[in-house]
C-alpha cells in the first residue's frame, strides 16, 4: 500500500516539479521530483517517510598538485594552494567556490614552534567565486629546512564549526648540496631530507626479537621506513662451568712421597746421609736371616 501511495505521490508532483527547472529536466539524471541535484549526486527516496531528495557524496579532502606548490580541496568550499615566495613567506590562496557566500575565514599555523614567529591572516567576507591570497611569515633564515607545516583554516560556516587542515612540504630553494644542511640533499632544487634509516635487532626477549630502525638523517619523515619485522629466537643457555681436576690421593696427599721413610726414621732414630742408609740395610738382612 506504501508504495502505491509512493507512486500516486510522484506521479502527482511531476507536473509542477516540470515547470520548476525545464534544463534541470532535460538532464533526467539530476531530475529529483522537484529538486534538480547537482551532478554526482543521486536521488534516493524514503518509504517510510515518502519523501525524495538529492544525496551527494562528501568527498575526503585530497592533496593535489606536486613539486613546491600544493592545493587542498576541503569540503568543496576552498581550494588552497601553498607555496614559498622570494621573502621567505608562506602564500596560502583561499578560493570561495560558491558554496557560501561573504564568508569570513581565519588562517594561521597550528601548533607554531617555539623558534618561529607566526603570523596569522583573517578573510572578511569572501564573496562568492573570488579569491584572495594570505601570507603567513615565518621568522626563519633562508637556510633553515621548515619540513612539513601544519596550517589551519577556520570558517564560520562549515556547520560542524571544525577546524581544517592543510600540511605542506616548504624547503629552501638549492643548486646543489652545499646548499643545504648537513644532512639534507639537493633533490630537484629544493632542499630535501633523505632519510636513511639504519636497522639493528633487539635482545631477545620471551623467544622473539624486533627488529628497531632509526632515521640517521633525523628527517622527521616516515615516507621509507622499513616495515616492522618480528622473528623467533632462543635465549642462548650459559656454559657449563669446566670441572677442576682431582688430585692423586694415594701419592702425595700425605705429605710424604716415600712409605719407607718412616720405618727408616722409626728404626734408625731419624737417622740421615750414607750412616742412615747402611744401619736401614743392616735391620732389614737381621730380619730375613
Amino acid at each position: 500500500m506504501k508504495r502505491i501511495m509512493i507512486i500516486l505521490v510522484l506521479i502527482m508532483a511531476i507536473p509542477s516539479a516540470l515547470a520548476v527547472d525545464e534544463s534541470c529536466h532535460a538532464e533526467m539524471s539530476n531530475w529529483c521530483f522537484g529538486e534538480c541535484c547537482d551532478d554526482g549526486c543521486d536521488c534516493e527516496c524514503n518509504e517510510e517517510t515518502e519523501v525524495c531528495k538529492c544525496v551527494c557524496p562528501d568527498p575526503a579532502p585530497r592533496i593535489e598538485g606536486g613539486g613546491k606548490d600544493h592545493s587542498l580541496n576541503i569540503h568543496r568550499v576552498y581550494d588552497y594552494t601553498l607555496r614559498k615566495n622570494q621573502d621567505n613567506k608562506l602564500e596560502l590562496i583561499v578560493e570561495n567556490d560558491g558554496d557560501y557566500d561573504e564568508e569570513n575565514v581565519l588562517v594561521t599555523v597550528a601548533d607554531c614552534p617555539d623558534n618561529w614567529q607566526c603570523s596569522e591572516k583573517e578573510i572578511s567576507e569572501l564573496s562568492e567565486g573570488e579569491e584572495q591570497t594570505v601570507e603567513i611569515v615565518l621568522s626563519v633564515s633562508e637556510d633553515t629546512r621548515l619540513g612539513n607545516i601544519k596550517l589551519r583554516a577556520y570558517a564560520e560556516s562549515d556547520g560542524d564549526e571544525e577546524n581544517r587542515y592543510i600540511y605542506a612540504e616548504v624547503l629552501p630553494e638549492c643548486h646543489g648540496s652545499s646548499d643545504c644542511p648537513v644532512g639534507v640533499d639537493c633533490v630537484d632544487s629544493v632542499c630535501k631530507c633523505v632519510e636513511n634509516w639504519v636497522c639493528t635487532w633487539s635482545e631477545c626477549i620471551n623467544n622473539e626479537k624486533t627488529k628497531e630502525c632509526k632515521d640517521a638523517n633525523d628527517c622527521g619523515t616516515t615516507g621509507h621506513k622499513p616495515a616492522a619485522e618480528t622473528e623467533a629466537c632462543e635465549i642462548p643457555k650459559p656454559e657449563p662451568k669446566p670441572e677442576e681436576p682431582k688430585g692423586d690421593k694415594s701419592n702425595g696427599d700425605s705429605g710424604n712421597p716415600d712409605p719407607m721413610g718412616g720405618i727408616t726414621g722409626q728404626a734408625t732414630g731419624g737417622g740421615s746421609g750414607t750412616g742412615g742408609n747402611s744401619g736401614f740395610w743392616a735391620w732389614l738382612i737381621g730380619l730375613f736371616s
